[in-house]
């Protein structure tokens, strides 16, 4: 035990910058999104931060402020903080946004890559176009 000459115990050491950690993660997402990562990745990562942002609100209301306060303090539309608290709430799994990811299949693939490559032997699957 570490005691100054006045008999008090130094405070420890708040530990790493809360402001910078958080910076971290919001240069995460958009490295992550300029970067074409995976929508998974993405989402995980966005709830995280969402998370965050809500566990700030409810250590605000403790110290008795409202949530249109923290919201405020966020940078954020009250009604959309009060959106995320509902959906973290619900443990529903994180949904993916948009068309399911599908193969195309090798075939379609070799005609897609023919036609951007300027090859001039195309399948007989694809379509011609005719003179009008």
């Amino acid at each position: 035990m570490n005691v100054e000459a006045n008999g008090v115990e130094p405070a420890p050491s708040p530990g790493p910058d809360p402001f910078e950690d958080h910076m971290d993660m919001v240069w995460a997402v958009m490295n992550e999104a300029a970067d074409g990562a995976r929508q998974d990745a993405r989402r995980a990562l966005e709830r995280r931060v969402r998370q965050r942002a809500v566990n700030f609100a409810l250590a605000l209301g403790e110290l008795g402020h409202d949530r249109d306060e923290a919201a405020r303090r966020l940078g954020l539309n009250e009604r959309t903080l009060r959106q995320w608290e509902h959906d973290l709430h619900s443990d529903q799994p994180i949904a993916a946004l948009g068309r399911p990811l599908t193969d195309s299949g090798a075939e379609q693939q070799q005609a897609s890559s023919a036609m951007c490559c300027g090859r001039s032997s195309m399948p007989s699957t694809m379509p011609t176009s005719s003179p009008a």
